[in-house]
């Protein structure tokens, strides 16, 4: 069941290129595609079954040196919001790229305020199209991409606006990759 999310959502991306011809068109004006918001989890049971014994072992931890039981409350229902959330699958987003600005699902970014893109492999036949911003502490642009099709033709189109960056992993891209962040 773990390998059942990733190859249901390559099928999805690769079959006869449906997901190209039907929802992504690409002209001189704009490409449209679609992508994932988050990648699916392997094994969502393994993180919920890190994430709640972490949990019970600080809960336990804590209540027998303080004998608070209120904190404890509070670390758990801290910790049951953390597995409510890794255990959301990932929807469907509409994305929209011309020659000024990126929509995605409704929400516009300028691109003069992104100085380079690039494109990475990740696990499970997956690309990331990261669009590094030219301001320090503005979070960068991350869109999942489904299909190797599409990534390079949005390659294609985006080089000539913003410049291409191949740059490799540094060590904390590698840490987050490997923690599945």
């Amino acid at each position: 069941m773990e390998d059942d999310d990733f190859t249901k959502y390559n099928e999805k991306a690769s079959s006869s290129n449906d997901l190209w011809e039907k929802n992504e068109s690409f002209t001189s004006d704009s490409i449209e595609f679609n992508a994932l918001d988050t990648l699916p989890k392997k094994s969502p049971l393994s993180y919920v079954i890190v994430v709640l014994s972490l949990a019970i072992v600080l809960a336990l931890f804590y209540f027998f040196i303080k004998r608070d039981i209120l904190t404890v409350s509070g670390i758990a229902v801290g910790f049951l919001i953390l597995i409510i959330l890794s255990l959301r699958k990932p929807k469907n987003i509409e994305v929209i790229i011309n020659q000024t600005d990126i929509l995605i699902d409704n929400k516009s970014f300028n691109l003069r305020d992104y100085q380079s893109f690039s494109v990475r492999d990740l696990a499970g036949g997956f690309k990331i199209l990261l669009i590094k911003p030219v301001k320090r502490f503005t979070p960068s642009l991350n869109v999942y991409l489904m299909d190797k099709q599409s990534s390079d033709k949005i390659t294609a189109y985006l080089s000539h606006i913003i410049p291409y960056n191949s740059s490799v992993n540094n060590f904390i891209d590698t840490v987050l990759q490997w923690l599945g962040i």
